[in-house]
């Protein structure tokens, strides 16, 4: 009964990239965004739970009853003057976007997602 009610505690992110449209300077193929796949693999369940609650609003996607049709929406993140490694991260929950900086493969992207989204996704009322 959870699971109709609430979805499912964790979710596939091979699943998650077939239901992903990239926009701005950024494809499925960007150095960025395998890396950004790669973190999303490696995190905990908890982790991932902690990600769509950044991106979603919430830790769970809906049940798939009649198949979930919104597409994680990612596009590239640029504020001009501002270099990509101190950039951090956006997201637009309503709309379920991820507006992502470019850093450079050389950053971590594993500590910069699980530093942001694990302890900074709160929201203010």
């Amino acid at each position: 009964m959870e699971i109709l009610i609430c979805g499912r505690p964790d979710f596939d992110v091979e699943w998650l990239k077939t239901r992903t449209s990239y926009s701005g300077s950024v494809s499925a193929s960007t150095p960025t965004i395998t890396k950004l796949w790669e973190v999303l693999t490696e995190f905990q369940p908890e982790e991932r739970g902690a990600f769509l609650r950044f991106v979603y609003g919430q830790t769970r996607l809906p049940p798939a009853i009649g198949g979930y049709s919104q597409e994680l929406s990612i596009e590239s993140l640029e504020k001009y003057g501002t270099p990509p490694d101190q950039i951090l991260p956006e997201a637009a929950t309503c709309s379920f976007k991820l507006k992502i900086p470019l850093v450079p493969p050389y950053l971590h992207l594993y500590t910069l997602f699980f530093c942001f989204v694990t302890y900074n996704c709160v929201a203010n009322v």
